[in-house]
């Protein structure tokens, strides 16, 4: 079980470096993250599912860190949660930026961020087949 706890790290670790372009410049969501509870979350102005990328940045970030938590917080449960949990919550992670990316053809900011999710949607595919396997041995005993 400590291959999956480190795989659960690393898949936290590659999310928090995915890249996003924000005003001037560019920066890992982590970042983007803290401010997400900022005044202009709350004001609610610039909160848009659909629209383009600068609109769709800050529920990326909110979702982004809801399931950074729930898989952080899977580390800690029984085994036939975690599994369940893992599962659950990187697949919510990687669909998350396929959604927040998804106009890659048109945006140049939308390819930086898909480009730089490259090694996230690696290591996170990984921890979801490494986890199923051990799904698989547990429903053998």
């Amino acid at each position: 079980m400590k291959i999956i706890n480190l795989l659960s790290i690393l898949t936290l670790i590659f999310n928090a470096l995915i890249l996003i372009g924000a005003g001037h410049g560019f920066g890992p969501i982590i970042l983007f993250e803290f401010l997400v509870f900022s005044s202009d979350f709350t004001n609610g102005s610039d909160i848009n599912l659909i629209g383009n990328y600068d609109e769709k940045l800050i529920p990326f970030a909110f979702l982004n860190l809801i399931f950074q938590i729930i898989l952080l917080c899977s580390i800690f449960m029984n085994q036939k949660l975690k599994t369940r949990i893992i599962t659950i919550s990187v697949i919510f992670l990687i669909l998350n930026l396929l959604y927040f990316s998804y106009d890659f053809v048109d945006s140049n900011l939308s390819r930086l961020t898909i480009i730089s999710g490259i090694p996230f949607i690696i290591i996170g595919s990984f921890l979801i087949m490494k986890n199923n396997s051990i799904k698989k041995q547990l429903k053998n005993e």
